[in-house]
């Protein structure tokens, strides 16, 4: 009786573990590569960005200070300007993020002894814009969600 029930369920199996391979590659399939941009994977990093405190108070801070912020800015501006070759909504904000970048690095706000702190606060505001831009212009994207 042991042996017959063993291998009724050994037959049963088969055939369930046969079905359970079908259609496998196809869930596989709707997941983004791990290199791919995607407009949620951005948001998600745009997000964090936001959580820093020269976006959250730049008045606030030594202005050389934030060189690591701009830093993390300039990795994520080239990542939205890879998006806006297939989602060109986010072009213009990503060339808003690389002038406040190129702005910030030009006026000196890296260095301790920088300029005017007026001048580098109008960076860090522009910074800001951008990445707000950006944000919201990912929400709007199709597959995002936010």
């Amino acid at each position: 009786m042991r042996t017959r029930r063993s291998s009724l369920l050994a037959l049963l199996a088969v055939p369930l573990l046969a079905l359970a391979g079908c259609g496998g590659d196809d869930s596989g399939s709707t997941r983004p590569k791990p290199d791919e941009v995607t407009p949620e994977v951005l948001l998600t990093k745009a997000n964090a960005l936001t959580a820093d405190p020269c976006f959250t108070a730049p008045e606030k801070q030594r202005f050389w200070l934030c060189e690591k912020y701009v830093t993390q800015l300039g990795s994520f501006t080239g990542t939205v300007n890879k998006l806006a070759e297939s989602f060109v909504a986010l072009r213009e904000p990503g060339q808003q993020l690389q002038a406040g970048i190129d702005g910030y690095r030009r006026a000196g706000c890296e260095a301790e002894t920088g300029p005017d702190a007026a001048a580098c606060l109008r960076q860090l505001d522009e910074l800001k814009a951008g990445l707000d831009t950006v944000r919201t212009r990912l929400r709007e994207a199709p597959t995002a969600t936010g």
